[in-house]
């Protein structure tokens, strides 16, 4: 089977020893295509998605659009899985959420928790549909600083 980036499958963690979880969970698929299309690696990168988005911690996680319905990618729950494992195919996540996701891992593992590196396209912000993100304004300089939208 060929996976790509930003595709959305189930996960068994059960199955798989993981003590991450111990349910079939959504994860986005975050891992390059071509480590993803080549049958000789056994696994890839995912990053679990949950339903549960009353609460976002904007350095760890970021709200995404998943089958039409709000989600949460939990970064700091980035993993490695067996494709053999993999269920059901659910969704492709837009490019937009991709973006929006790639920049929620880049300030994650990089440890960029200072606003000003926080990247979130303006049509995240509260005024587009997502309450609460810390906004970061890519058509401003840098030197001008954060925006904050509560």
């Amino acid at each position: 089977m060929k996976y790509q980036r930003g595709q959305i499958y189930y996960y068994n963690f059960d199955a798989d020893g993981s003590h991450i979880t111990t349910k079939n969970r959504p994860v986005v698929i975050v891992s390059h295509d071509i480590e993803n299309e080549n049958d000789n690696f056994d696994r890839m990168t995912v990053v679990p998605l949950t339903s549960t988005v009353s609460k976002v911690y904007e350095r760890s996680e970021c709200r995404l659009i998943c089958n039409q319905t709000l989600s949460k990618a939990q970064v700091d729950m980035i993993t490695t899985v067996k494709k053999a494992l993999v269920g059901k195919y659910l969704a492709q996540l837009t490019i937009d959420d991709m973006v929006i996701l790639d920049g929620t891992i880049n300030n994650y593992l990089a440890g960029n928790f200072s606003p000003q590196y926080t990247y979130t396209p303006y049509y995240a912000t509260p005024y587009y549909g997502y309450p609460g993100v810390v906004h970061f304004n890519p058509h401003t300089s840098w030197q001008q600083g954060a925006h904050y939208h509560a």
